[in-house]
């Protein structure tokens, strides 16, 4: 198992980094920023191979959809370098220019000067999200395998399991009933539509080609998400924000992966892994708008990080587009800001250019500067409107209606949601009061020391109030448009704060270090040289008192140890495991017996719904929805209200032959313990199922194990 984990990490990281890594370096993007961007590339090329193999009809496995992607990155490449040769060869004088990552130079750049300190940094990061991964989760879990198994993870085993099985890749075809079209009539309709689904694809490489386990595989790939995706786009989010201040950006390790709320929330207690991807693309997006915009970028450099930004969206747009609006939220006041500083600046200059001998007057200047400042305002004003009026139409927009429309309750009072913002607790009931004050004091230093992130300080506050307003306010239509892009969910919501949060309160401890120095400094002049050390040591403190409590304190006392908690008890609390590790050992040996194109019947809500994702059973029900509707197929009804009387029903038979049934599964679990598992369970809607024994007329019982059984049909 460990083998299968190990393998499985190192190919989704090649897979991840090589095609991106290989395609920016052709466009001579510096050999960091490749590494830090490569995810994006790979994301959005894979899951737009698997839309262009679908509508090929080509059968897709994962050689089959890796395979162009990595030759495409390797051609370009080979073919970008010929070039650059050979040009290199007729133009001597410029080959130093086209050898040194011209796209990528900027002024004040450290990231080309000081690259071995930078890779040093940028490891740094990994290696604290991957240690931090594997306490808080993977150290919390009794297998590598064990994976949450309730809520809409169901539905994500059994899209990765019916990808592979189905040869077809493509999110805009996604169904967990793919691998029975033209097989037999599936309960629900098995025609595929869209559903962001690049976290699934990426799961889906290593089952196809390594056969891989997909618990490991989950578990696999979000330890790669953490430590290879989201820690180097924090890095070079935080790096494009600070210019490549090298001592903020040791600070930042540490900071990164402080806030509970996000990716560690979105990870182990309200797991969403669709939005786990998508929100660790948002700082990316940031990062390459940030760099596209740029006071001093090179026409080609914008064009470039353009482009980049909108391969971004557009891989965000596969995975959760929710995480598009995010993007929306950071970067909105930025470009409010960026675009006013712009005018002033061109005013500015278009007035000192004046030959008007009275222009330079100090009368003349206060009445300038006054207007200029009354214009900027009324464009920012003008601006902001502008935002919320594409905000409003969307909400609007009847393709977003089913989105926007999902109403989730309210978790908490008003009074205790504006709490949480401060406590940084937000929805999980679990304060973090060091890193809250860290907050403050970056927002302290931002207002006196960097007013030019004082947009960054509107855009964390954007992000409080919508959590605000999705955890405390009822069905009203402000929630609606505020939050309605994320369901009015305040998990979801509460993932964009930390997004916000990170580069002010990495400010914060920055700002503690300088006071800290200077202090120093008064007390013994020679003791400069020991600033390193006075970073050091305050960077160790923070860790520990963020970290240190998550391992060693109660479950109660920090948020690290009650996310450790609750990854435990999503693995073996028995109102949270709905396939146990008993349950797979027996679908293991029915596999056996059934084989891998066998119809099993099977009651969904027992937990053998699971069985087809995790364990490759070839179940008839999969879902734990949309049964009784209209959307439920004719033989779908008739196995669940009448499949005990298959001996003597005619009705029964002929649905028995329309699917080709040939096994019923059956995992003995109370009603009561079913309707804990899954709050919609209708015993009386099951009554097909929950009649069948040992006895049943036309049943023939093959495997068994206590209240665990395999029937062949014999009728």
């Amino acid at each position: 198992m460990i083998q299968e984990f190990i393998s499985a990490t190192l190919l989704l990281v090649a897979l991840l980094v090589v095609p991106g890594f290989l395609l920016l370096k052709s466009f001579r993007v510096s050999s960091i920023r490749a590494v830090c961007f490569s995810p994006v590339i790979a994301l959005f090329l894979y899951s737009l191979m698997g839309i262009i193999l679908h509508k090929l009809h080509i059968a897709t496995t994962g050689v089959i959809l890796s395979a162009p992607v990595i030759a495409l990155s390797v051609l370009v490449f080979c073919a970008s370098s010929i070039i650059r040769v050979r040009k290199g060869r007729k133009c001597p004088e410029h080959s130093g220019i086209l050898q040194s990552g011209f796209v990528d130079r900027m002024v004040n750049s450290t990231l080309e000067k000081d690259s071995k300190r930078s890779w040093l940094i940028l490891l740094y990061y990994c290696a604290v999200g991957a240690i931090i991964y594997s306490v808080v989760y993977l150290s919390a879990i009794p297998s590598l395998s064990s994976v949450p198994e309730d809520y809409d993870n169901i539905f994500h085993f059994n899209l990765i399991r019916s990808f592979v099985d189905s040869g077809s890749w493509s999110l805009l075809n996604s169904s967990i009933y793919l691998d029975t079209v033209g097989e037999y009539p599936a309960p629900f309709s098995a025609e595929g539509k869209y559903y962001p689904a690049a976290w699934h694809i990426l799961c889906a490489l290593p089952v196809s080609i390594l056969g891989a386990n997909v618990g490991i595989v989950a578990n696999a790939l979000n330890l790669v998400l953490i430590a290879f995706v989201f820690a180097p786009a924090a890095f070079i989010f935080l790096s494009c924000l600070f210019k490549n201040d090298r001592t903020k950006l040791v600070l930042g390790a540490v900071v990164v992966f402080a806030f509970g709320a996000f990716p560690w929330v979105i990870l182990t207690f309200w797991p969403l892994y669709p939005n786990l991807v998508a929100m660790m693309l948002v700082p990316l997006v940031c990062a390459a708008f940030l760099i596209a915009t740029e006071q001093d970028a090179s026409s080609l450099m914008r064009v470039g990080y353009a482009i980049l930004t909108i391969i971004g969206v557009c891989a965000q747009a596969f995975s959760q587009p929710n995480s598009i609006f995010a993007d929306a939220v950071i970067l909105a006041p930025y470009v409010v800001y960026a675009v006013t500083k712009a005018f002033l600046a061109k005013s500015g200059r278009r007035r000192s250019g004046s030959d008007d001998p009275y222009a330079n007057s100090e009368a003349s200047r206060e009445s300038a500067n006054f207007l200029r400042s009354k214009r900027s305002l009324i464009l920012g004003c003008a601006i902001t409107g502008l935002i919320l009026v594409i905000w409003f139409a969307l909400t609007e927009a009847p393709f977003m209606q089913r989105v926007v429309d999902f109403y989730t309750a309210p978790l908490m009072s008003l009074s205790q949601a504006l709490a949480s913002s401060l406590s940084l607790s937000l929805a999980i009931n679990s304060p973090q009061y060091a890193l809250g004050l860290l907050v403050l004091a970056g927002a302290a230093y931002i207002l006196i020391r960097e007013r030019s992130l004082i947009w960054l300080l509107v855009s964390y506050l954007v992000s409080l109030l919508l959590f605000v307003v999705a955890a405390s306010f009822g069905d009203v239509w402000v929630k609606h448009f505020l939050t309605g892009f994320w369901y009015t969910d305040p998990y979801r919501v509460a993932s964009i704060v930390p997004i916000a949060g990170i580069p002010i309160a990495l400010l914060g401890l920055y700002g503690i270090g300088v006071s800290l120095v200077g202090l120093i400094e008064k007390i013994a002049p020679s003791a400069t040289r020991f600033k390193g050390v006075t970073y050091g040591i305050l960077s160790f403190l923070f860790a520990a008192a963020i970290y240190i409590p998550g391992v060693l304190g109660s479950a109660d006392s920090n948020i690290f140890k009650f996310l450790r908690f609750a990854s435990t008890d999503a693995a073996v609390a028995e109102n949270r495991v709905a396939y146990s590790e008993a349950e797979k050992s027996f679908i293991d040996q029915a596999k056996q017996i059934v084989g891998d194109n066998a119809v099993v019947l099977n009651n969904p809500f027992d937990g053998s719904m699971v069985a087809y994702g995790l364990s490759g059973l070839p179940v008839y029900n999969r879902s734990r929805t949309n049964y009784d509707t209209s959307s439920e197929s004719h033989e779908s009804a008739i196995f669940r209200e009448h499949l005990s009387e298959l001996a003597a029903n005619q009705e029964v038979q002929d649905a028995i032959d329309a699917v080709g049934a040939e096994y019923v599964l059956s995992f003995d679990k109370s009603a009561n313990r079913m309707r804990i598992l899954f709050y919609n369970y209708d015993r009386e809607a099951w009554s097909g199922f929950t009649q069948l024994s040992d006895e049943t007329p036309g049943l023939e019982l093959v495997l068994s194990d206590g209240g665990m059984k395999l029937y062949k049909i014999d009728v």
